[in-house]
């Protein structure tokens, strides 16, 4: 068993979590509550996943619901820089219809920026596929 690492980072107008490790059915509700301490209303979130190792379904539901709760705070939740493994789950199942995907966490950080297109419809902008408008 791998262990998760989290930490968290608060920039202007977004937090960045970090996650390293699995995140799956024994990390999830850890994970969870992490979230949840960090999350603030009218922040929005970037999960930095470069670290993560593996991503279960439970893993996945997860960083779904901390995508909802920060969407009910009046933030966007959004994935980054997620390893082949982990992306391809996030494909298979269309999370990625959900919350937004960027290729990079400097992506993902841009858009969330105060000035970026946070207001704006999600955009899927990973390697290899056209951007397409949530």
């Amino acid at each position: 068993m791998e262990t998760l690492t989290l930490r968290r980072r608060r920039l202007p107008g977004v937090i960045l979590l970090e996650v390293g490790g699995e995140l799956d059915l024994l990390t999830a509700a850890r994970f969870g509550a992490f979230a949840g301490r960090a999350r603030r209303p009218g922040l929005h979130l970037v999960v930095d996943l470069a670290a993560t190792t593996f991503l279960s379904c439970h893993g996945l539901r997860a960083l779904l619901a901390v995508g909802d709760d920060v969407r009910r705070d009046g933030g966007v939740a959004r994935l980054a820089a997620l390893p082949p493994g982990p992306l391809r789950l996030v494909r298979l199942l269309h999370a990625d219809a959900l919350v937004p995907v960027h290729a990079t966490v400097e992506d993902a950080l841009t858009a969330a920026a105060p000035t970026g297109g946070a207001a704006g419809p999600p955009v899927l902008t990973t390697p290899g596929h056209a951007p397409l408008a949530q």
